[in-house]
């Protein structure tokens, strides 16, 4: 069991992530920025959860757990298309 200052700090750690990546969104615009925004409002919210309804429970499972399985499957869209920019980028520079 995490200690509960720590899933705090992991909250607010992800909402201003949340907060960085929503100003790239509205401004440059792109998919990757939404995806972006879209996790760490997942894992935003899944941490607040924790932290302020732990018990809350959506089809017999903790909303908080559910959110975080969204952020996975989140996050496995966004690091392949973190690794295609990155390539293309390096390869740009040559």
């Amino acid at each position: 069991m995490i200690p509960q200052w720590l899933v705090a700090l992991l909250a607010l750690l992800f909402l201003a992530h949340l907060l960085a990546f929503s100003v790239l969104a509205l401004r440059r615009g792109g998919g990757y920025y939404w995806l972006l925004t879209a996790l760490f409002l997942t894992l935003t919210a899944s941490f607040t959860l924790r932290l302020l309804l732990p018990g809350w429970q959506v089809a017999g499972q903790a909303a908080h757990v559910m959110l975080r399985y969204l952020s996975w499957a989140i996050a496995a869209v966004t690091v392949p298309i973190l690794i295609a920019r990155l390539l293309k980028r390096k390869n740009t520079r040559r």
